[in-house]
């Protein structure tokens, strides 16, 4: 067995060239190489004058070896304001697996690969719903559509649905109407992927997606825990109250119609009060 021992006086420095000049100083931004390589310091005018040239490459093929490019703070709010639209079209041109995706809040799967929750989105969760490929979005809030994600649903052929369900303050507000129309969207599997939101993601569309689970057979305590774990200590019992008192046989045709239950189920009492889509049309 042999020890070698490397005397680390003898080895090159990092910032030392093959033929012994110290680049410490450039590298440090204190002087710039002059013609072939020589240091020459930098005189205060020609720094002033130096700080202003900032330029920002593109791609690797526009560097070149003898280039140095120097960045002051007295650049920072345009360089910034430069790199953010680079940066944002980058991400336009990245191939997906370098794309940014960022769910909306409170987002989460309520039927695997088929039906999904979450907050009102934004333009960062954009990239983030596109992977999702949606077809189809229901919005719980009767706002308008702000621009950018107006033509983020249209760009991707996205059918947009809007149901408004009023919020439960100071006594139920929701109507088993507004309710059974949110749930004919929801169970129809033509619609999927499908994405159920409003503004935080909590309440109406806890709301929506408790009856969904009533419809579906869910067990209440379990439709209330998953309703609490969105809503968190914002939760509102009247909601709770909402989530008991719904009748799920006011849509139980639609869920036997598109097989999400079994047909031997009773038959809906409110069947006569209810109409079908092909019946409102």
């Amino acid at each position: 067995m042999y020890n070698i021992v490397v005397d680390p006086g003898k080895l090159p420095r990092a910032d030392t060239l093959v033929d012994g000049t110290d680049m410490a100083p450039i590298v440090r931004g204190w002087v710039q190489p002059g013609a072939k390589g020589s240091i020459s310091q930098l005189s205060q005018e020609t720094k002033g004058t130096e700080e202003k040239d900032v330029a920002l490459i593109d791609n690797e093929e526009s560097v070149h070896a003898d280039a140095v490019t120097i960045v002051s703070s007295s650049a920072t709010t345009a360089s910034s304001t430069a790199l953010s639209s680079r940066r944002s079209s980058f991400e336009d041109r990245a191939p997906a697996r370098l794309t940014r995706f960022t769910p909306p809040e409170n987002f989460g799967t309520v039927v695997d690969g088929k039906i999904f929750r979450s907050s009102f989105p934004q333009e960062e969760n954009f990239s983030y719903l596109k992977a999702l490929k949606l077809k189809s979005i229901l919005t719980l809030v009767k706002e308008d559509t702000p621009e950018p994600y107006a033509r983020f649903i249209a760009e991707n052929g996205i059918r947009h649905y809007r149901v408004h369900i009023p919020a439960n303050k100071g006594s139920v507000c929701i109507s088993t109407e507004a309710m059974v129309q949110a749930l004919m969207v929801v169970l129809d599997r033509s619609n999927y992927p499908l994405l159920i939101h409003c503004n935080k993601g909590k309440h109406r569309t806890g709301c929506v997606v408790a009856c969904l689970g009533k419809v579906l057979g869910r067990n209440l305590s379990q439709i209330k825990e998953d309703y609490h774990t969105y809503a968190g200590i914002k939760a509102r019992a009247l909601d709770e109250q909402f989530m008991e008192a719904f009748d799920e046989r006011s849509v139980l045709w639609m869920a036997r119609f598109q097989g999400w239950v079994p047909d031997d189920e009773p038959r809906s009492p409110l069947s006569s009060r209810t109409q079908s889509p092909r019946q409102a049309a």
